[in-house]
């Protein structure tokens, strides 16, 4: 286990971090981490178990429900 993630165990992400392919309609959403936001609400620690093959990612406030497969966010 690295120092980051002995650091948030037994704490629950506050955003989830996405890989996201396509557009419109047709994106797919895969979620590939989470973020915890700073105790002074100015950054975030990112944890990622997978890299994005385009090199972008997509950090959102999780919700009730998780994006739809193939629609928007």
């Amino acid at each position: 286990m690295t120092k980051s993630q002995r650091k948030h165990a037994g704490s629950k992400p506050t955003h989830r971090a996405y890989s996201v392919t396509g557009a419109d309609e047709e994106a797919f959403w895969t979620p590939i981490g989470g973020a915890w936001q700073h105790r002074d609400r100015k950054g975030f620690s990112i944890l990622c178990h997978a890299l994005p093959i385009n090199g972008e990612i997509v950090v959102r406030e999780i919700t009730e429900r998780p994006p739809v497969v193939g629609g928007q966010q």
